[in-house]
């Protein structure tokens, strides 16, 4: 009678499910600049990063792939990086060139911000629920992306004037690197180093680092 209940089961109802798929994740990060020994004495002087030089992320149909327990998964997604440079000095950077600027003091503020589609690739590993403090998790991985649009941002001193430039300002074609995230309970970290250049024919790398939520 068992043996007969069992085989008019609908298939799959009591099987794992191999995948989930949600709508969106979110990263937030801020991005420092690795400087390289070759340095310029200008670009020291004049290419230093503010901490709130932010990035956000949306992670567009995050996918979950079980590896055989929901404790293992593979993480992937379709996502839109926008991440901003917004620099200490006053410097009013060259359309069409690499990374070459003007010194402009009348200059409050200069921003560049660029735009990447990407995909990331995890694997990730969580524990079980643990009492008072939740699931621990740990992740590592990469990610590989392509520009798909720069701008200059520059207000200026004592007057409401605001500039916006659209244009290539000399960000290396692709990006790619390595990536890595800890989990405990709901505090969520994540941490990008890329490989590539951030600027074509300079030496400097990007680190971002920051919060991820997932919805």
């Amino acid at each position: 009678k068992n043996h007969h209940h069992k085989e008019n089961m609908k298939p799959g109802k009591n099987k794992n499910k191999a995948a989930d798929v949600g709508f969106l994740d979110l990263d937030l990060g801020v991005n420092v600049l690795s400087s390289p020994s070759s340095l310029s004495a200008m670009d020291e002087k004049y290419l230093n990063l503010k901490f709130w030089s932010w990035s956000t992320t949306l992670n567009f149909l995050p996918t979950k792939i079980y590896l055989g327990s929901k404790n293992v998964r593979l993480m992937t997604a379709f996502g839109w990086r926008i991440g901003k440079y917004k620099f200490d000095s006053p410097v009013d950077f060259v359309p069409k060139q690499d990374l070459q600027y003007n010194i402009d003091t009348t200059i409050r503020t200069s921003k560049l911000t660029i735009h990447h589609l990407q995909i990331p690739l995890m694997l990730y590993v969580q524990s079980n629920k643990i009492k008072g403090l939740g699931r621990l998790g740990i992740g590592f991985g990469g990610y590989v992306g392509v520009n798909v649009h720069e701008e200059s941002n520059v207000s200026y001193q004592n007057i409401n004037r605001k500039t916006e430039t659209e244009e290539s300002f000399g960000f290396d074609k692709y990006r790619y690197g390595l990536s890595g995230r800890v989990d405990v309970g709901p505090f969520k970290l994540f941490a990008n180093m890329d490989m590539n250049k951030t600027w074509k024919s300079k030496d400097f790398k990007t680190l971002e680092c920051g919060l991820w939520f997932d919805f």
